[in-house]
């Protein structure tokens, strides 16, 4: 029996270390909820197929909330705190705020939206701003620094360091403000409006084009001043209006006419005259009022016409009034204006011998290099002239040179009186010449040319006028010539009434 027991007390003592040399060798392993289980060594790769864990810390977790506490979790808790609104990382839990001037701090979520209701910013990019310089060049500030930069000349916006310039052809080129000089100094333009112009037909159509194709228009009929092809136009009344060239004849067909002239009438009354348009003729006709039209010629008996330019001076001019008096002789004297406007009573004294004054320009200009409205400048403004010396518009004009165009014509509603005998006394200042030039060659319906600027031309007047007188010729006025011979119309040229 005592044997027996010491077997078995061996066999305990050899189980009892068998046991402890067993359990000394196992491992203990985790789940992912925290429960422990122990494994053999050769168990630790199944277990962790199985989703077990070799260290404890492998199935912990430290999770941050938005305010920035922590707490340590299973595994398996993890995703309940996530849909709880905790975090697995703190970075998750933390935002980078940006001041205006670039400083940055790291604050909870739960602390971002004080931080921005105080002037933080959650993205850098909100506090960074593009600057442009006016050549171009770019760079990224903070929005702190915007107004010191404006200051020193950067601007906001790339628009605002660009404009757009314009070749003369309409070509157009986006171009940096710093540039601007140079693009000038090329040949381009800030504005549109520089490289067009506004051109125009004689009927009044317009055009804007750009600046390379003026000439070719210009060539083409069109004009970039209409002054040149516009003319005032008048009526009956008075009224005044201006119309392109190409509507003239629209207008007179309606009544308009280009002299001022042509729309007065020149009435006389007990020796008082006076200059009215024409819508009122009738009523001071009404009122014993005469007009002006009285011709004394007699159609039936050879006559010319003596006619003087460039005048009136008064010594000899006043001399060629004497001899015409003395013979009860009429001629036409065509007066310059800037000589006439000192010299009224001159004028006034032709009148009164039943002389015609007529309109010679204002300056002696050669007519047929003005334009419409320079040749009614001068036309008008020595028809005031004449008017406002004796009352009544003159009704011949004798262009200077006798230079004339299609434009003169057009545009003149008197008409323009010229020459058959050309004395040149001018030229040559030959009493005797100017004499012979006149007896030799006058016929019936002669206009003669001659200048009452010269004493020579006066002389030689005394000499012609009697002997003309005694060969049965009529001194007479244009006028009273052209009306023995059919009369006269605007547009057109006179060289004589035969």
């Amino acid at each position: 029996m005592k044997k027996k027991i010491i077997i078995i007390s061996v066999m305990l003592v050899i189980l009892s270390a068998l046991f402890i040399t067993v359990s000394g060798s196992m491992l203990t392993m985790y789940g992912p909820d925290g429960v422990q289980t122990s494994v053999f060594p050769y168990e630790v790769t199944e277990y962790k197929a199985a989703g077990w864990y070799e260290n404890e810390s492998d199935v912990i977790r430290t999770m941050y909330g938005a305010d920035g506490s922590e707490i340590t979790v299973y595994l398996s808790e993890v995703y309940d705190r996530i849909d709880s609104g905790w975090f697995l990382n703190k970075s998750d839990a933390e935002r980078t705020l940006y001041a205006a001037d670039g400083t940055e701090k790291v604050v909870f979520l739960a602390e971002v939206a004080e931080n921005v209701k105080n002037g933080w910013y959650e993205n850098k990019s909100d506090i960074e701003k593009t600057m442009y310089a006016t050549d171009g060049t770019e760079k990224t500030i903070y929005i702190a620094q915007i107004e010191e930069f404006k200051a020193d000349g950067w601007y906001e916006s790339k628009e605002e360091v660009i404009t757009t310039m314009y070749g003369p052809d309409g070509v157009t080129v986006p171009v940096f403000l710093a540039d601007i000089e140079e693009y000038k100094a090329a040949g381009w333009y800030e504005n549109k409006s520089d490289v067009e112009r506004t051109l125009y037909d004689i009927y009044g159509t317009a055009k804007t084009v750009y600046l390379t194709q003026v000439e070719e228009h210009k060539q083409n009929g069109w004009y970039e001043d209409t002054s040149s092809i516009t003319i005032t136009m008048y009526a009956d009344d008075g009224s005044e209006t201006s119309v392109f060239l190409g509507k003239i004849d629209d207008y007179r067909a309606n009544g308009w006419h280009s002299d001022k002239a042509s729309v007065t009438a020149a009435v006389i009354k007990g020796g008082q005259r006076k200059t009215i348009y024409k819508s009122q003729l009738q009523s001071y006709l009404n009122d014993g009022w005469v007009r002006l039209q009285d011709n004394k010629a007699n159609p039936s008996k050879p006559m010319v016409a003596l006619t003087f330019d460039d005048g009136p001076r008064p010594a000899s001019t006043g001399r060629i009034l004497n001899v015409l008096e003395k013979y009860n002789a009429r001629a036409t004297f065509f007066v310059v204006g800037n000589f006439a406007v000192n010299n009224s009573r001159i004028l006034n004294r032709m009148v009164s011998m039943g002389c015609q004054i007529g309109n010679h320009t204002y300056t002696h200009p050669n007519l047929k290099y003005l334009s419409a409205q320079g040749v009614l400048s001068e036309i008008n403004r020595t028809a005031e002239v004449i008017k406002n010396a004796v009352g009544f518009y003159p009704t011949a004009i004798r262009p200077p040179y006798g230079s004339y165009g299609d434009t003169v014509r057009k545009v003149t509603e008197q008409p323009l009186i010229l020459w058959s005998i050309d004395t040149l006394d001018w030229q040559h200042r030959n009493t005797n010449k100017i004499v012979d030039a006149i007896l030799n060659n006058v016929r019936d319906g002669d206009i003669i040319l001659m200048h009452d600027l010269y004493d020579t031309t006066a002389a030689a007047v005394e000499i012609v006028v009697p002997i003309l007188v005694s060969r049965g010729y009529q001194l007479v006025t244009v006028e009273e010539l052209a009306a023995c011979h059919g009369g006269m119309s605007a547009h057109r040229a006179y060289h004589s009434f035969r």
